[in-house]
């Protein structure tokens, strides 16, 4: 008897488990077995077998011989496979078991030789264990394919699993190429040790940024997203293993100026909240510029209203307001709004895109404190 045991569905570059399992249920003892594993199909290629222990050789192994040696009666041997599915399919394993018998011979004294033989088709279907979907976007989370030099950046990773077995994320890395730089330390993994059912998700993001040095332009892949996850197993057999995505690629813009701010995350009414304007100068011309901070209903503010400055080549300009809310509640923060005669249009495309809108504003707190 021969019976092979495993748990489909198999999942898309995991090794999957087979356990054969060959009884003898002859009245005799099984000599010389041979057991074969093939693959009948056409994914040779995408396909990988292996015995006792995963591992993965230069060339795809698609067929197994061993020798099992004798088996007694009612004997059970037992002995494990691994499938490696590259893409999506269906996979049919032909499995054979050759062996010979001495059997006395019905007629006279003598022992007659045969020789047998026990095949069994195994059909396995592989599927995707999750799908990989990549966001890029600004501070801001509006969604972009294009990324100004110098400015920082959010890569987002939803990891959605489409097994319908669980499957376990034990770590992930993110392999960037130059000019990109990660904006902080390198980050460690947030999908750590994060177990997975069917159509449950997980996230992390990076936030990246192209260093103002870099002389790179138009259009550059990201790097490499590596996910090491396995299926959820019991008895902890299952071996983890290293999915790898390619990141898309991101369109390099120079462009003259820069501006950033940095307002605090969160102010209260009436208190100081000192906001600071950075405008840098990237080009190799002097930039004059006329920057208005415009009035608004919820702020008060001190600091020029409206200034004409001059930046010099690969310098900068520091522009400092401090702000005091009237009214809480997420507030729009006064508008800066900034002209100049060589770069009309693109000065309020870079306030737009770079600087924050709101901000949030706390109430006091009433002082209970007993007199």
């Amino acid at each position: 008897e021969v019976v092979v045991q495993h748990s489909q569905p198999a999942l898309v570059n995991e090794f999957y488990l087979l356990t054969l399992q060959l009884t003898n249920k002859e009245q005799h003892t099984m000599q010389n077995v041979k057991f074969s594993l093939e693959l009948h199909d056409s994914s040779t290629d995408t396909t990988h077998l292996c015995v006792d222990k995963p591992s993965v050789g230069e060339d795809h192994v698609t067929l197994l011989n061993l020798d099992l040696e004798n088996v007694e009666p009612e004997e059970t041997v037992s002995k494990v496979f691994y499938l490696l599915c590259l893409q999506v399919g269906t996979r049919t394993l032909h499995s054979s078991v050759q062996y010979a018998l001495d059997v006395p011979a019905e007629v006279g004294s003598g022992i007659q030789h045969c020789e047998c033989s026990k095949s069994e088709t195994v059909v396995v279907q592989s599927v995707m264990p999750f799908d990989a979907a990549i966001k890029l976007s600004t501070l801001k989370m509006d969604s972009i394919d294009r990324v100004h030099v110098g400015e920082s950046f959010l890569l987002s990773v939803d990891v959605q699993c489409t097994s319908p077995w669980p499957i376990k994320v034990h770590t992930s890395q993110l392999s960037i190429n130059q000019p990109f730089t990660f904006a902080d330390e390198t980050p460690e993994s947030q999908l750590c040790d994060v177990e997975l059912n069917e159509q449950e998700e997980a996230s992390e993001s990076f936030s990246l940024q192209v260093p103002l040095s870099t002389s790179c332009r138009g259009s550059m892949p990201l790097g490499q997203y590596s996910i090491t996850w396995s299926r959820v197993c019991s008895d902890g057999s299952a071996v983890p293993v290293v999915t790898t995505l390619a990141m898309p690629s991101l369109t390099l813009d120079h462009v003259p100026l820069h501006v950033t701010a940095c307002v605090p995350a969160h102010g209260k009414v009436r208190c100081l909240l000192p906001v600071t304007y950075t405008l840098r100068n990237q080009t190799s011309l002097i930039q004059e510029l006329d920057v208005e901070l415009q009035a608004s209903e919820s702020f008060m503010f001190a600091g020029d209203k409206k200034v004409r400055l001059r930046i010099l080549p690969s310098s900068e300009h520091v522009i400092k307001y401090g702000l005091f809310p009237c009214v809480p509640g997420y507030l729009p923060l006064p508008r800066l709004s900034m002209t100049s005669s060589r770069h009309m249009d693109l000065c309020e495309q870079l306030l737009r895109r770079t600087l924050p809108s709101h901000v949030f504003v706390m109430p006091v707190g009433r002082d209970t404190t007993a007199q």
